[in-house]
């Protein structure tokens, strides 16, 4: 099976985000994504999206940090989409191979959580960065790891649907409270309703569909994420200096 390797840029500018909308002559018209493309051979990650969006959008982005590749099976094909976080650099978007292109706002949710707007009251000694960490670290987990590898199961032949319904829920179910108590309580009310219709599902293929859905879902809520998380808290912590060999000076406990 060829192996078509898809370069992705997730472009933040004020704290918003771009999404493009296919075509509708196009393969999945109508669809909204991330502008990016394939890689070109001998093309680097970065000489392609520089090259897809100029040629999709004329703007500018600079790639910041590299997310978990993920891997979907197409009839003709094996996808590997390279998803990157970008921050904008010049230009204004430009209809050159898309028919809409707009600028969405994070989450209600994500923008509550970094506010300490969290309903439940998690955190702990007084403060919610604590809470931040803890859905920084379950988040990516549960959508990129979890989900997306229920939908990997779900296209082998040797597992049936039965199986798959019975191994779900202990992939999603305790991960979707925590975050849920953490403050996305969306995510688990759609992991219970999803848990809810799985016994009603006849074909694998649903299956894929729905799983799939919540994974997608998941996977845009760790984006925002990692888009609001306040990094610059780890300079407290520096990594060990390779050339010296002495351990960062920590704060005393």
């Amino acid at each position: 099976m060829e192996r078509v390797d898809v370069d992705i840029a997730i472009i933040s500018r004020g704290g918003k985000v771009l999404i493009c909308q296919r075509k509708a002559e196009n393969t999945f018209g109508g669809c909204w994504e991330f502008p990016g493309g394939k890689r070109e051979p001998g093309e680097t990650a970065e000489q392609c999206l520089r090259r897809e969006l100029d040629e999709e959008l004329a703007v500018r982005a600079r790639p910041i940090e590299a997310l978990d590749v993920i891997e979907h099976d197409y009839p003709a094909a094996r996808v590997r989409l390279h998803p990157y976080l970008c921050e904008h650099t010049a230009g204004e978007p430009q209809l050159l191979a898309c028919q809409q292109a707009i600028w969405v706002d994070p989450p209600r949710e994500i923008v509550d959580l970094h506010r300490g707007e969290i309903p439940s009251g998690a955190g702990s000694y007084a403060q919610y960065f604590s809470t931040l960490v803890f859905v920084n670290g379950e988040t990516r987990p549960l959508g990129y790891c979890a989900l997306n590898g229920l939908v990997r199961l779900s296209q082998k032949e040797s597992l049936s649907l039965q199986v798959l319904c019975e191994a779900a829920p202990t992939f999603m179910r305790t991960s979707a409270e925590f975050l849920g108590y953490c403050g996305l309580s969306t995510l688990r009310t759609f992991t219970q309703e999803t848990l809810a219709i799985l016994p009603q599902l006849q074909t694998k293929q649903q299956f894929t569909a729905l799983i799939g859905s919540l994974a997608l879902y998941a996977n845009v809520l760790n984006t925002w994420n990692l888009q609001y998380f306040p990094w610059n808290h780890g300079s407290e912590y520096p990594a060990r200096s390779s050339a010296s060999g002495r351990r960062p000076a920590h704060p005393a406990l």
